[in-house]
């Protein structure tokens, strides 16, 4: 086997309908790898004796079909045969050109179908091929009897999952009637066919042996005195009357199909472990299966899934009869289920398939599974486990959560409507950090988050966000959300100003350590002046207004021309680039420290309680040893001044506000307990007087 092997084998089904015999593709094999491409082999196929044999005499039209059916599993439709007949008969391409050009185009089609047909016959071939490995197998391989036999086994290979696993369980067998073909009469083994066996109103016993059976079920046919066996290969039974009852032992069955449109039943103990299929029909309504559970309060019909599909649009669809009125501990099939709980605490696991789940009255735990599900809780306070796909969860009444144990990305897609009536989001036992995103829904919702790095976003509602352990990250807020970060360092980001933000109370955001604007594309405001614990508030790289609490702050402003006020605590405000602002009025206490002051910052000293402050005369910058004890060794005139202060025996900068001119007094207040880092200033003129 080479990288040419598929392409050759693609070469094989849509020339001759056949696999590859193994000489023939080794010999062809060495040729592709030569030329570095399978066109040289393609030409060489349309001057063989059996393309000859084949073609001879047949339009362009008709050549064009037979490649399709060989290699598509189906006719050409009207415009593709239009299109290549065309380019034959104007001498646009080659045979050998057009048969590559299909098999690309199937290979990177839109239609599924085609796709799936053209890989499950290259699949079967490919083991077929490899599987001939006797000289006797080899040798009667090469005969027409041989090939014509392969011929027809491949040509039951479809787009369909159920036709690729017939064609492997029949495999051996061909093989078998392939040598066989070649042997005199006499030493001709007798060789298994496909048995159909058709049920009576009796009570039937039916064995198949090892190919691919079929049990033909009509109305009144199928009773709980028929055994039924299927032997090897994959058997079907096939029920052709609405309003059946699948009853009886089934033995080594594959496959249920049934037909499309009808109303069938079943108890589920006869179920097992089946598959079920459509009959291939024009008809696309659906199939609905009703399941007797036998008022068991535990049963488990995981293993019953939809098989090979029918029309385009139909499917199988189960209801359940004699639902016990007890507790359930329930697992649903996988055809697509309606179901409803009883009046208990029930346990419901949905399937793969789309299902309808209504918990009924108790306080019920309802898993949807794979599939676009319908959940509905019900009265009770309801518990619904993930959330795959376009489900639709309705809580009910009562407290309703819906349990994650790691982040659904459909969760995080879902719009309001998905989600109505869950009062909780819980992902506090994921074993990772979990993002959740309620931005699209309306209601307040509480979400706790794992023991991990989680990423948490409320909606539009007065959403409860609890971080739990862990350094979490909380997006957003709208509404009268409340935060609790939980141990760790915890971050609010903004892209945006938040009114809600700026509005909130105190007690709002808990154990939250940093608020981080830094990607808002537009300047941001920022106003924590209602809250107590101390923030790091970091702004954008544009002109932000950033507030702090009533605690310890750490401003940074970034980029722009920022305004900043520390509030009351002791607080560090670093303006960062740009023309920066640092404010000061009756609700500042001082004992600030700013960082990097430079060209164009200024300080400015809003309220009342600066008015005596003259701008012309009463700032002023001066120097000492005196830390702030016993005088400034500067006479004042007995009115108020802003004093620039230089400490230089510690070569500190401070800004003290001196309410009487009276220093030694001890009536003055350091606004700023140190300019650090100062890149220039400041000086008198960068302390500014704002009415």
């Amino acid at each position: 086997m080479n990288d040419y092997t598929a392409d050759i084998q693609k070469l094989y089904i849509a020339y001759f309908g056949r696999p590859a015999d193994p000489n023939g593709l080794a010999f062809w094999e060495a040729q592709a790898a030569r030329d570095g491409n399978v066109a040289a082999v393609a030409k060489a196929f349309t001057t063989s004796p059996e393309y000859q044999a084949l073609y001879a005499g047949r339009t362009n039209a008709q050549i064009v079909d037979a490649i399709y059916v060989n290699l598509l599993a189906r006719h050409a439709e009207p415009a593709g045969l239009q299109y290549w007949v065309g380019r034959l008969d104007s001498n646009a391409l080659e045979v050998s050109s057009l048969v590559i050009a299909i098999m690309s185009a199937a290979q990177n089609s839109e239609t599924i179908a085609d796709r799936l047909a053209m890989s499950n016959k290259v699949a079967a071939a490919l083991q077929f091929t490899a599987s001939v490995d006797t000289a006797a197998e080899i040798n009667a391989y090469s005969t027409n009897a041989g090939a014509a036999i392969a011929k027809t086994w491949l040509a039951g290979v479809t787009d369909s999952a159920s036709s690729l696993a017939a064609a492997t369980a029949s495999q051996d067998s061909t093989i078998s009637r392939v040598v066989a073909s070649t042997l005199p009469p006499e030493e001709v083994p007798p060789a298994p066919r496909p048995i159909t066996f058709t049920l009576t109103t009796g009570a039937d016993t039916f064995t198949g042996d090892s190919e691919n059976d079929r049990f033909v079920v009509a109305a009144g046919t199928l009773n709980a005195g028929d055994a039924l066996n299927g032997g090897g290969g994959y058997d079907v039974l096939s029920v052709t009357a609405s309003g059946q009852t699948l009853a009886g032992t089934l033995t080594s069955i594959e496959e249920i199909r049934l037909v499309d449109g009808g109303t069938f039943s079943a108890a589920a103990s006869a179920l097992g472990k089946m598959a079920f299929g459509h009959m291939d029909t024009k008809d696309t309504a659906d199939v609905t299966l009703i399941i007797d559970v036998a008022s068991s309060a535990t049963f488990d019909l995981s293993g019953v899934t939809a098989g090979q599909e029918g029309a385009a649009g139909s499917r199988i669809r189960a209801v359940y009869t004699n639902v016990a009125t007890s507790a359930l501990n329930v697992t649903l099939s996988g055809l697509g289920d309606t179901f409803t709980g009883s009046a208990n605490a029930d346990i419901i696991h949905g399937g793969a398939g789309d299902d309808v789940i209504t918990g009924g009255d108790g306080n019920d735990t309802i898993e949807g599974g794979t599939g676009a599900d319908n959940l509905n809780g019900g009265d009770g306070d309801d518990v619904f486990v993930g959330f795959d796909g376009q489900d639709f969860v309705n809580g009910g009444t009562g407290t309703n959560t819906l349990r994650l144990t790691a982040t659904s990305a459909d969760l995080n897609t879902a719009n309001d409507a998905q989600l109505v009536l869950v009062q909780q989001v819980d992902a506090s036992t994921a074993a990772v950090g979990v993002t959740v995103n309620l931005s699209s829904q309306s209601e307040g919702i509480s979400v706790f988050g794992s023991a991990q790095a989680d990423v948490l976003q409320g909606g539009a509602g007065n959403d409860q966000l609890s971080g739990g352990a862990g350094d979490d990250t909380f997006v957003g807020f709208e509404g009268a959300d409340t935060i609790d970060g939980g141990t760790g360092t915890n971050t609010l980001r903004l892209t945006a100003t938040s009114a809600s933000l700026n509005a909130s109370v105190n007690g709002a955001l808990v154990n939250l350590q940093r608020v981080d604007a830094s990607t808002a594309a537009a300047g941001v405001t920022v106003n924590l002046s209602a809250h107590s614990p101390g923030f790091t508030v970091t702004g954008s790289a544009h002109d932000d207004f950033l507030s702090g609490s009533a605690g310890n702050d750490v401003l940074m402003g970034g980029d722009g021309n920022d305004l900043l006020v520390g509030g009351p605590g002791a607080d560090t405000l670093i303006g960062g680039d740009g023309a920066d602002t640092y404010a000061y009025d009756a609700n500042t206490e001082g004992g600030d420290i700013i960082e990097n002051f430079g060209a164009g910052d200024k300080v400015a000293l809003r309220g009342g309680q600066f008015s005596g402050i003259n701008q012309a005369d009463h700032i002023k910058a001066i120097s000492g040893a005196n830390a702030y004890n016993g005088g400034f060794g500067y006479s004042f005139d007995g009115g108020a001044y802003a004093l620039i202060y230089t400490d230089t025996a510690t070569g500190k900068t401070s800004l003290i506000i001196d309410d009487n001119g009276n220093d030694t007094s001890g009536g003055y207040t350091v606004l700023v307990s140190e300019f650090k880092t100062a890149i220039v200033g400041p000086v008198p003129g960068d302390i500014q007087i704002v009415p």
